[in-house]
């Protein structure tokens, strides 16, 4: 028998072999590589996304054509791949290597300058963010109208918790877009004011009219101050016990203890007298001694106010005794909404309270905290977001498809 010689074949090239997970993270990890690499060199660049409605045309508008695509031509190789598996897993773990800086040190304006240097101060408006989001969105459109294309066993879980997700992923990148702050200072006895003003100082019309009737301020009893020059620098100990008559402290070594107590004074030739205005701070004289009781120290204390500097006691050993200010403890704006045809509504606007109408939410911001109790002035930041009935619509879709797979849960062989 005569022998036969078998040549071995090469393998193809690396491009013409079919794409699969090798592919993808090449193709990954080029794409970020490349787009953080322009961010090293320009780290003050930020993505950001026009106004309604160019927002989603831009955002979700790539991805939905891709996937259009996808849905319509299903063997076509380039984009079953990008629709694939294969690309799910690079562009998620790209997407999370991006936005690990916001899960372990402080980003935007505390952020290290280790972090600025990279460019990822604010990851969420990186270059290499916005290419990895594109591509899990890419894949996310592809891969969900392809399989509402297969009606396959399963499709209408994958499909549910597929398009839940894309929408959440899109809002959160659109959302900047539609979102509208803007400021609206109130004074009162003022005329009601139905126009806020952007950073930019560019007018923005509310569909209703804010009249401010009344600013309140409630705040915390001050705590004592304990202030030691170390050469350096200042060491500052703060006391415990909120002032009031007859309270007593200890800080370190010493005991002080409040002999006379004014809620509201104002400083006459540098005593403090009683005077009842809201603005007034409360004074209090104390009496400092040491662990053995010898007296140290004697004197009124009152913290700068608009009714008298800082009073504060020096101690024979250096050290000084300050009243802290006073902190807030609630600040609300009593209002009256008005609005065509309809009662005027009476409102309080506070912190964490904010009031809704009409799609917008107006949040307590700030006052004239020179004057504190005694402001007379307020800023409310008037709030809108058009993106939230959509992500609401996501989170829905996402929280359906979850029991979906809870009530009919997939077992090791079958299909998704």
């Amino acid at each position: 028998m005569r022998e036969v010689s078998v040549e071995p074949t090469s393998a193809p090239p690396f491009w013409n072999r079919p794409w699969g997970h090798a592919h993808a993270w090449l193709i990954m990890v080029s794409a970020i590589g490349l787009s953080w690499t322009i961010q090293l060199f320009h780290p003050a660049l930020a993505v950001t996304v026009p106004s309604w409605p160019w927002n989603w045309l831009i955002v979700a508008g790539l991805p939905l054509l891709i996937g259009l695509a996808a849905m319509g031509w299903p063997h076509q190789s380039t984009l079953a791949f990008f629709s694939g598996a294969p690309v799910a897993i690079a562009s998620l773990c790209g997407l999370a290597l991006v936005c690990w800086p916001i899960a372990v040190v402080p980003t935007e304006a505390a952020a290290p300058d280790w972090l600025r240097t990279i460019g990822l101060a604010n990851p969420l408006t990186s270059l290499p963010f916005a290419v990895a989001l594109t591509a899990v969105l890419v894949n996310l459109a592809g891969s969900t109208l392809r399989r509402i294309r297969a009606h396959e066993a399963g499709w209408l879980r994958y499909t549910t918790v597929h398009a839940g997700l894309f929408i959440v992923l899109a809002c959160c990148a659109a959302g900047s877009g539609s979102l509208i702050r803007a400021r609206l200072e109130l004074h009162e006895g003022g005329d009601p004011k139905f126009v806020a003003r952007l950073e930019t100082g560019a007018p923005v019309r509310l569909p209703f009219a804010v009249r401010l009737d009344d600013f309140v301020l409630e705040r915390f009893p001050p705590v004592l101050l304990l202030v030691t020059d170390q050469g350096n620098g200042f060491s500052i100990r703060r006391g415990e016990v909120l002032l009031g008559p007859n309270a007593h402290e200890h800080i370190n070594d010493l005991d002080i203890s409040i002999i006379e107590w004014l809620a509201q004074a104002a400083l006459v030739n540098g005593i403090p007298q009683p005077y009842l205005d809201a603005a007034a701070g409360p004074a209090a004289r104390v009496r400092v001694s040491n662990q053995s009781g010898s007296k140290l120290a004697e004197g009124w204390l009152h913290a700068l106010s608009v009714f008298g500097d800082d009073l504060y006691l020096t101690l024979p050993d250096g050290r000084t005794l300050h009243m802290e200010q006073p902190r807030p403890r609630k600040f609300l704006s009593k209002a009256t909404i008005f609005a065509i045809d309809e009662q005027p509504e009476v409102v309080a606007i506070q912190v964490n309270q904010p009031y809704r109408r009409d799609g917008w939410m107006l949040y307590q911001l700030s006052y004239d905290e020179r004057l504190g109790p005694a402001s007379r002035r307020s800023t409310l930041e008037a709030v809108e977001d058009r993106v939230l009935p959509t992500l609401y619509i996501g989170i829905g879709l996402l929280l359906l498809g979850v029991l979906m797979h809870l009530w009919r849960p997939r077992s090791l062989g079958t299909d998704p």
